[in-house]
């Protein structure tokens, strides 16, 4: 008979995590822009379309809409904030669910980190642009229906295809303005550097995108314009951010709200069926794959769930807002793990068509750990601000900052999380500022050790692990509650599959939930045979612990290893007892974190 073990494995960094692996960043040589429609161009002033680099080194950069041929140089000077102007034209596509040339492609020679902005009087807004390498095949969106429920307020999300003969397969959550039905997906075909524009008069939120083709695309999302809650008086405005791919979702976000505006609108979107929801580790909602939840948040927060999830924060119209500034604006969070050690941007002092500034007040909020808050630079000095801790995550605290316009920059010895923001009469922006690193261990996790040798009756020990500090467990082994101590074991007497689960408290209260599933065989036919494997490895290559594999004292005739992600994505995996793991998937390495493994023999 063969045998099953399943362990937990710690992947682990001797040095630095960017020596070891290729690092999530919004440093890049490659990036891809789709505007979306805005209001209606018989109004207010033209609309005008600026794309923003930053270099830490001189950098020559191409601007490029490479389904016409159009293309601008220009350079990016090491340690500055370098804003190029589009020329004057309508760089979105006017209709819905038709195949347009509006995908711009952003490259240089050197690391830059891009922004892009539409600036329309009363109806502006800004995105951070990921490079290619951060992009995705498969994304759910946020938009944001218009309250008033105005006819001519579409929600809205545009695809840029990065690649030629990219199918992308889209399901609505909604009627479309193309008269596909919501749930009912359909595709289309896109070459490189076309865009493809969906809008409904429903909220599109929680549609599904793909790449059939395998060819990562960037998809941006929101509304042409909308109104946020129903005050007086009432506005609306453009809605716009980038979308995050599904797997570069998290499990945990640090909300901030923004300065002066009484509470902002959050929505949280499920990646995955039966989603638990919680905010300051108060479950407040189960979701299926596509399903959201909203709620105002007038204080900051911890929103967690215990699968991936993405949250979007929304500012209100202007007459909602006790500033008496600003207007419906989006902001996609990042994951609480996405943190970066610096950052540069600008606070625009731009001057409408109208002849009045688009924007009146500028912001940055900051989250940082809590034993860091003295470690920030803020445009070379030392950040003089106040910041609370977060309550339900007290290893985190914030901070608004309020900024003149102009050019600033973020430094610190410790990463942080920020973003930037700023309110004017009827408009405003909000923008991500960058990160270098996914930081793992920045949030508390959980993880299901388990010792023995998944035998009949053999002693298998189950226990936690979490760099959190725990105070309760509940273990439930096929849906029955069984123990409520620190470590569970059992002495299983059948063969067959088992599920075991563990809900855990921490200190601050918040429920932390891992589960695994195991096969039991009956050994007593099995020759002896051992095999070992470390607990953890440095995939360094330095030549020493640089793979994960197995030591046998025997020759198996049978074998099989696996090793899941976390979220139980399978990894690696091979029928070779002389093959290991060296920390890749898809030739890329992997972050160091808890990863699951399985080997048969």
């Amino acid at each position: 008979m063969k045998r099953n073990l399943l362990f937990a494995l710690l992947v682990l960094a001797t040095l630095p995590l960017s020596a070891l692996f290729a690092q999530p960043t919004t440093s890049g040589t490659e990036f891809w822009i789709g505007y979306m429609e805005n209001i209606d161009l018989l109004f207010n002033d033209e609309p005008r379309f600026v794309v923003q680099t930053t270099a830490e080194e001189d950098a020559n950069v191409t601007i490029s809409v490479p389904a016409t041929g159009l293309t601008f140089n220009f350079v990016s000077p090491a340690g500055f904030v370098t804003d190029f102007p589009l020329p004057q034209a309508i760089w979105y596509s006017e209709q819905s669910e038709i195949v347009d040339n509006k995908g711009i492609r952003v490259t240089a020679d050197r690391p830059i980190q891009v922004r892009a902005f539409h600036y329309r009087a009363y109806f502006s807004e800004s995105s951070l642009v990921l490079p290619v390498e951060e992009l995705g095949t498969e994304y759910r969106v946020s938009c944001y229906l218009d309250e008033d429920q105005s006819q001519d307020s579409p929600t809205c999300l545009v695809i840029v295809s990065t690649a030629d003969a990219t199918e992308v397969e889209i399901t609505p959550t909604a009627l479309t303005e193309g008269l596909h039905p919501g749930g009912a997906p359909f595709s289309v075909v896109l070459d490189e550097g076309q865009s493809y524009q969906v809008q409904s008069a429903g909220d599109l939120t929680g549609t599904l995108i793909r790449s059939l083709s395998g060819s990562p695309i960037a998809v941006f999302s929101g509304a042409t314009k909308a109104n946020i809650e129903i005050c007086f008086p009432g506005a609306d405005s453009h809605l716009y951010d980038q979308a995050i791919p599904t797997d570069r979702w998290g499990a945990d976000y640090l909300f901030v709200p923004f300065r002066g505006q009484g509470g902002d609108q959050i929505r949280v979107v499920a990646a995955e069926n039966n989603t638990h929801v919680y905010i300051d580790c108060d479950e407040v909602a189960s979701l299926n794959a596509g399903e959201f939840f909203q709620t105002k948040l007038d204080a900051a927060a911890y929103i967690s769930a215990d699968r991936p999830v993405s949250v979007a924060q929304f500012n209100s119209s202007q007459g909602c807002n006790p500033s008496g500034l600003g207007d419906p604006s989006m902001l996609q969070l990042f994951p609480a793990t996405r943190q970066g050690f610096s950052t540069r941007w600008r606070a625009s002092d731009e001057i409408n068509g109208i002849g009045n500034p688009y924007f009146l007040q500028h912001f940055v909020n900051i989250v940082v750990p809590s034993d860091a808050t003295g470690s920030l630079t803020l445009d070379g000095n030392p950040l003089a601000a106040t910041f609370t801790t977060y309550a339900a995550n007290p290893n985190f605290a914030w901070t608004q900052v309020e900024l003149d316009e102009g050019f600033h920059s973020l430094t610190g010895t410790a990463p942080f999380l920020a973003y930037s923001y700023g309110f004017g009469d009827f408009d405003a922006y909000t923008m991500n500022l960058d990160y270098s690193g996914d930081e793992p261990n920045s949030v508390s996790d959980l993880s299901i050790v388990l010792d023995g040798v998944l035998c009949v009756d053999s002693t298998l020990l189950f226990s936690a692990q979490s760099d959190a500090d725990l105070t309760e467990y509940l273990w439930t082994l096929n849906d029955e509650v069984t123990s409520e101590d620190a470590i569970f074991g059992i002495i299983p007497i059948d063969s067959g599959t088992y599920l075991l689960s563990l809900a855990a408290q921490t200190a601050s209260g918040c429920p932390l939930i891992d589960n695994i599933a195991f096969q039991v065989e009956d050994c007593s036919e099995t020759e002896a045979c051992d095999l070992q494997f470390a607990t953890a490895f440095t995939p360094d290559r330095d030549g020493n612990n640089d793979q994960f594999k197995a030591l046998f004292n025997c020759t198996p005739l049978t074998f099989r290893l696996q090793v899941f992600s976390r979220w139980g994505e399978l990894v690696f995996e091979t029928t070779d007892p002389d093959l290991g793991w060296d920390g890749e998937f898809d030739d890329e390495a992997l972050t160091s974190d808890v990863y699951i493994w399985r080997a048969e023999y």
